[in-house]
């Protein structure tokens, strides 16, 4: 039975509901990211703290990625993962 609500994620293999994952504003997806990205936001905070802060960003304006260092902290990830 498929269910329409959840979904696997990437990284950490774990079944989850698509409340835990960012929207995904690209043109091309694929039909079983259902509108998401591919890693949910625990595991975006995971790398983001095991990178330093260094993240890619997709521009839509340029149509390329970004590089984005962000100071790691709390109230940078709730308002990049989170909000």
């Amino acid at each position: 039975m498929k269910n329409k609500y959840r979904k696997r994620c990437f990284t950490c293999k774990k079944l989850k509901f698509l409340i835990f994952y960012k929207k995904n504003h690209r043109k091309y997806q694929l039909a079983s990211d259902k509108g998401t990205m591919v890693e949910c936001r625990l595991c975006e905070c995971k790398r983001l703290i095991r990178q330093n802060g260094e993240i890619l960003k997709f521009n839509f304006i340029t149509n390329k990625y970004d590089n984005v260092n962000l100071k790691v902290n709390l109230f940078n990830i709730i308002k990049t993962y989170f909000i």
